[in-house]
């Protein structure tokens, strides 16, 4: 079987890169693997067709502009399918999925009905969250063209079950695959004998991770007398006002950042409390990550929190925006270590269990596109349930 991939991933033109590796395992799945790759044109440095695996190939749109992504993929998918001499009575040789199902999504979902094919989506967001919603006027857009996506699709792979359950009515063929991660069997000291405690966060610096919460929260903890550190891992288009929250909070050195870091080992292996408080997310990569490092965990109610982590057990989960809650959890943290260590081993024992082994996670990747194909196959009806009857 052939799969046309649709992605917003550069990373892929990027020997060594996590995400190039993945896809080259992928590769290993199918017949031939083209996948597609939203990116702007750069005349000095311009990306070009690669070759990274014996059947795999990247094409890159080199778009003038976003707005001409979605007709610049069409033509090269069209043509990569000319290519392949496809005839409609062998369609179902070939799988079409897409990143997501926002404009990489209603790529396929032209391609589907054009040269009717089976076609995938993947869901790595919650974005039926109302933070997510409000997020911008974009997602605001991306909200019903989502719904309208998925509501032709013939199966969908979701990074966690929260985001399987928002969308069960609208779906055929939900499967729940986490983001793969590596077991960490390295035990770390966290630094116990040291007095002051470090408050860790890995993210993006961006509105929907509601890092000013994170501070504001960190700076009553301090005040009630909690000697501490704040470490954020990580950059974004938030920093500047971040740093200068902090600094017009008079935290001076106590609140580090440090941008982007290729070794996170050192940095959970030196912490004493992971905190997150993104307004939504798909999975939380780097809580997971946390856990597998024994670090208890403060967090928003997002991703797999309340899935591989439950309140006042693994973790205490507070609500989004609420600070004085994260406040308190902070302190409580802080003061205990025995706490610490209850909470941190077990929230280990969950991340662990959580892990798919490598032949098992491409077992299961493969799986979902069949079912896609599989379900284009059978002629069902289009809908699962049409947007009229969610909306009634």
């Amino acid at each position: 079987m052939k799969v046309i991939s649709i992605s917003t991933d550069s990373k892929i033109f990027k020997e060594g890169s996590a995400v190039r590796q993945r896809i080259v395992e992928y590769g290993k799945l199918f017949e031939k693997l083209d996948i597609v790759v939203f990116s702007k044109r750069d005349t000095e440095n311009e990306l070009r067709v690669t070759k990274i695996a014996e059947n795999v190939f990247v094409y890159p749109t080199n778009s003038r502009n976003k707005l001409f992504y979605v007709w610049d993929a069409f033509l090269i998918i069209r043509k990569l399918i000319e290519n392949y001499k496809l005839k409609i009575e062998n369609s179902g040789n070939v799988v079409i999925t897409s990143q997501d199902p926002f404009e990489t999504g209603i790529i396929g979902l032209i391609i589907k009905f054009f040269y009717k094919l089976p076609f995938q989506v993947q869901v790595h967001t919650d974005f039926m969250n109302r933070y997510f919603i409000t997020h911008s006027v974009l997602n605001f857009i991306r909200f019903p063209l989502g719904l309208f996506v998925l509501s032709f699709a013939d199966s969908v792979r979701c990074v966690s079950e929260r985001v399987a359950k928002s969308i069960h009515t609208l779906s055929h063929n939900i499967s729940v695959l986490p983001v793969q991660t590596e077991l960490k069997e390295r035990e770390v000291e966290t630094g116990e004998d040291s007095k002051k405690i470090t408050f860790l966060t890995v993210a993006r610096l961006e509105k929907e991770k509601d890092l000013g919460t994170a501070i504001k929260a960190f700076k009553q903890a301090v005040d009630n007398g909690v000697e501490a550190e704040f470490v954020i891992v990580g950059d974004g288009s938030q920093r500047r006002s971040l740093e200068a929250l902090a600094k017009s909070l008079e935290l001076g050195d106590e609140v580090k950042f440090v941008g982007w870091q290729k070794n996170l080992e050192e940095f959970y292996g030196r912490a004493h409390i992971y905190l997150s408080t993104s307004l939504y997310e798909g999975y939380g990569m780097s809580m997971v990550e946390a856990a597998q490092y024994g670090l208890p965990l403060v967090i928003s109610d997002a991703g797999v929190a309340g899935e591989l982590f439950f309140d006042k057990q693994e973790a205490f989960v507070l609500k989004p925006k609420n600070i004085r809650g994260f406040i308190e959890a902070m302190i409580q943290l802080a003061e205990n270590a025995d706490l610490r260590d209850i909470m941190g081993s077990k929230a280990k024992v969950a991340a662990q269990n959580s892990l798919v082994s490598g032949e098992k996670y491409l077992e299961r990747y493969q799986n979902s596109v069949y079912q896609a194909k599989a379900h284009h196959a059978q002629n069902l009806n289009i809908f699962k349930k049409t947007i009229l009857m969610l909306i009634k």
